[in-house]
């Protein structure tokens, strides 16, 4: 079997981020707001946060004790450790800041989640971007994938009209209320996609 490469998004993808982030926004700030209530991809206008707050809410949730507490998406690291054993190579692309990155690699290896690279983008046209850690969109456009599991609608869109890439879109609070668009499929979470021979039937690729 000829390899292909999977781009797969790693918070709320692999990683279950933003379930976490409900009790730091409670812990620092007071903000009471339960995890279905996210329904924004902007954290900052989801926990009704100031400037300042956010900033400080933003240092807080990438500190590498605080990434390192995070747990595993549901069947996430078996649906991959299926996928590489059955020749697939496994590329997470990740928004998160460059900074983050050798401890989202201290994370992946932690769990044991099989990947081949790990790619840092400029998802969210941050302005701490290190150019020489992540790429810019553009860039990431020109890069080929079977296939692309993201939880971010804008990201989603991006890969299937921009890469022409099917997207398996994890259902999430902030990513409901869109009609869907051409090669994105919503799915429910990874035991919707966990075989590969299943692949085409469910994402069409």
């Amino acid at each position: 079997m000829n390899k292909q490469q999977i781009y797969v998004d790693m918070d709320d993808v692999i990683c279950a981020t933003t379930e976490n982030y409900t009790w730091i926004a409670q812990q620092e700030f007071g903000k009471a707001v339960p995890y279905e209530a996210i329904t924004s991809f902007n954290l900052q206008q989801s926990f009704q946060l100031t400037d300042s707050e956010y900033d400080h809410f933003f240092s807080i949730i990438h500190r590498p004790e605080v990434l390192m507490s995070f747990k595993p998406v549901e069947n996430a690291i078996t649906t991959l450790k299926n996928w590489s054993s059955r020749g697939y190579n496994i590329e997470v692309v990740t928004g998160r800041p460059s900074s983050t990155k050798d401890t989202s690699i201290d994370w992946l290896k932690r769990y044991c989640v099989p990947f081949q690279a790990l790619t840092m983008v400029d998802k969210y046209n941050r302005e701490k971007i290190n150019s020489k850690k992540a790429i810019s969109l553009d860039t990431l456009s020109r890069k080929h994938y079977a296939f692309a599991v993201e939880d971010s609608w804008e990201m989603a869109c991006f890969i299937s009209t921009r890469m022409n890439t099917d997207v398996a879109l994890i259902d999430r609070p902030w990513n409901r209320g869109y009609n869907m668009v051409q090669r994105v499929n919503r799915i429910k979470g990874w035991q919707d996609i966990a075989q590969p021979e299943k692949l085409k039937s469910e994402i069409q690729i």
